[in-house]
């Protein structure tokens, strides 16, 4: 058994890598060793990977699709009071300034203090990420406050940059976020994310892909940043002319779905881990749903449900508040609102609705 569903799967992923990366020799050879001689040749390959763990693990290295969010989490110093996640959807209906401004009008920012917002979403889904990203951020700075966009189709991905970002300690923790598939199937599949991590980092060093070189690189007091640039799209929506033919289906009793399916696993068990990271930090939490054109929102029940399993706060804006932004032609496609006129409206609500 541990043959055919360990080792077997595992000889034929590093195949596939040594003939993707014919520049990188080690592997190459260990390869060979385990076409021929199994044991010996992941041994080899244990060996060969351990050599490699070592640069591939550093953190700037681990995050180079995200260094902006790095160097925000580290090359910055002091409190944060406001850290937002989410996919892309939240990419584009927030603006870390315009969520910044909002709280200083509020009146609900200290006197004389200047808030820091950090805007952390990051194209494509996945709640793992998202507590990488996280547990990142609280081990190295004080958080006050995040709200984590909650999609009804988290459970179906693994971030594209999972793999990529997460540590060792990621890896195993991830582990216990999928009991339902058996230890053989876990311990095989943490394998075969740290295996492609450092072989796809080792082609890029080898490649002579460009690495952030932040060596002496000094720490400057915490700004509000959009660690990905803020929203990207500045024209208006072209989908106007749909409009009566979603606003009488969007507007019904929403979406709604059993949290006790096998689907819905991974993601309860980072949802419930997100909030037990805020707890331990002394950091308030929240969720809430980005709606879209086509994107029907939740139901009633749906954030009741929620809220009642969780036991912290689910936000979606109202009928009447999306109708609004629907009639001030904030959406520049089905699922995402635009930078001229959507983010500023979103992020006003957020600050709004969580203060």
């Amino acid at each position: 058994m541990i043959k055919e569903k360990v080792i077997l799967p595992i000889r034929d992923h590093v195949l596939a890598l040594r003939d993707r990366i014919p520049e990188l020799p080690g592997l190459r050879f260990a390869g060979e060793c385990i076409r021929k001689y199994q044991w010996v040749g992941i041994f080899l390959l244990i060996a060969a990977l351990g050599l490699l763990a070592f640069e591939t693990g550093k953190g700037p290295v681990r995050w180079r699709e995200d260094i902006e969010h790095w160097k925000a989490i580290h090359l910055q110093e002091g409190d944060v009071d406001f850290a937002i996640f989410g996919s892309s959807r939240t990419q584009r209906a927030v603006d870390a300034q315009s969520v910044h401004n909002a709280m200083v009008e509020s009146g609900k920012v200290e006197e004389g203090k200047t808030p820091v917002v950090y805007d952390f979403a990051r194209s494509q889904r996945g709640l793992g990420h998202v507590y990488v990203m996280a547990s990142e951020l609280f081990r190295n700075r004080r958080v006050k406050r995040i709200a984590v966009e909650f999609n009804s189709t988290h459970n179906r991905y693994y971030h594209d940059l999972f793999y990529l970002k997460a540590s060792v300690g990621d890896l195993a923790f991830n582990y216990h976020s999928e009991p339902h598939k058996g230890s053989i199937v876990r311990i095989r599949d943490a394998w075969k994310m740290y295996v492609e991590r450092v072989s796809k980092r080792t082609e890029q060093m080898l490649r002579d892909e460009s690495f952030p070189d932040l060596k002496g690189a000094s720490k400057i007091p915490a700004v509000t940043t959009d660690c990905t640039g803020g929203p990207r799209e500045t024209e208006p929506s072209v989908l106007i002319h749909f409009e009566e033919e979603w606003k009488d289906s969007f507007f019904d009793d929403g979406n709604d779905w059993n949290l006790e399916e096998e689907n819905e696993i991974r993601n309860d068990f980072y949802v419930k881990k997100l909030i037990e990271l805020a707890r331990e930090n002394d950091c308030e939490i929240c969720f809430f749903f980005v709606a879209g054109r086509y994107s029907v929102k939740l139901s009633g029940n749906m954030l009741e449900k929620l809220e009642q399993r969780y036991g912290v706060p689910f936000y979606q804006p109202s009928d009447e508040t999306l109708r609004a932004w629907f009639d001030e032609n904030a959406f520049s496609d089905p699922s995402h609102m635009n930078a001229e006129v959507g983010a500023p409206l979103f992020s006003e609500w957020l600050v709004k609705t969580v203060l």
